[in-house]
């Protein structure tokens, strides 16, 4: 294993959890919303 691949495989579980907590972020965002609509 070279240090590119554990740099690749590190970046990539970052990325997983960044996309991850940005969706749990937005379902939030989206239900709150719902529930109280600034219009």
């Amino acid at each position: 294993v070279t240090d590119l691949e554990i740099d690749f495989s590190s970046d990539t579980k970052q990325g997983a959890a960044w996309l991850s907590s940005a969706r749990a972020v937005r379902c939030q965002v989206k239900s709150y919303n719902e529930r109280n609509p600034y219009r």
